[in-house]
């Protein structure tokens, strides 16, 4: 009897204007699905990353980021993701130094807070992530200037007066600390001499030492 019920009920609940049923079954997958697709659609962009410091605060400047740029995936609705520009949307980081104790590198997560332009919609991946900011760390190292050579072929006999002095290198940390402040000295131009037979005096333009790039040195000139 339970059974014949069962079976009647079900006959009365998919057979009965069975038509408009699956019409309405139709609509509503329809659109549901059409609703999905509007409100989680996905997309990827690539954008460049910058760094921000305080410089008068750290003394500390940003010299690289790897990479410079991240792949960021995005969901949203339809319209939102493919109306929004690339070319406003940025990724600007600010990494933290510690006063007195400055890092010649910081490893920095991305957060989608640190996304600009991207607003309304939802992040799902940042890749890669973290990055790597490198610093320029300033360094100031005294050293020994280096007697000066000659070249050239004077009328005459060549005799060098030179007064041994001192000279301040100012350059990134990286560059100048692993420079032995005994060994090292700060190198000259060469003098020319070629068909020279009197005196002279000669301002000689100081050369960092080694691979110091982008260091000076103080004073520029000796003679």
């Amino acid at each position: 009897m339970r059974y014949d019920k069962a079976i009647l009920f079900l006959r009365m609940a998919f057979l009965r204007n069975g038509y408009w049923k699956l019409f309405s079954l139709i609509v509503a997958v329809l659109i549901y699905f059409s609703i999905r697709s509007e409100i989680s659609h996905l997309r990827v962009i690539t954008i460049p990353v910058d760094a921000e410091i305080d410089v008068g605060t750290t003394g500390a400047v940003v010299e690289t980021i790897e990479p410079r740029s991240v792949q960021i995936t995005l969901r949203g609705s339809y319209s939102e993701v493919n109306q929004l520009s690339v070319a406003n949307v940025r990724c600007v980081l600010r990494p933290k130094q510690r006063k007195g104790d400055l890092l010649d590198s910081v490893a920095v997560k991305i957060k989608p807070s640190n996304l600009l332009g991207v607003r309304g919609l939802r992040v799902v991946k940042i890749d890669p992530n973290p990055v790597m900011i490198r610093f320029d760390v300033p360094m100031t190292l005294q050293l020994p200037v280096e007697a000066p050579t000659v070249t050239g072929k004077a009328r005459g006999r060549v005799e060098l007066s030179y007064q041994q002095t001192n000279a301040v290198v100012k350059g990134s940390r990286r560059w100048l600390s692993p420079l032995d402040a005994e060994t090292v000295q700060i190198g000259t131009e060469t003098i020319d001499v070629d068909g020279r037979s009197q005196s002279f005096i000669a301002n000689v333009r100081l050369i960092p030492p080694g691979d110091a790039l982008n260091a000076v040195v103080d004073p520029r000139k000796c003679w």
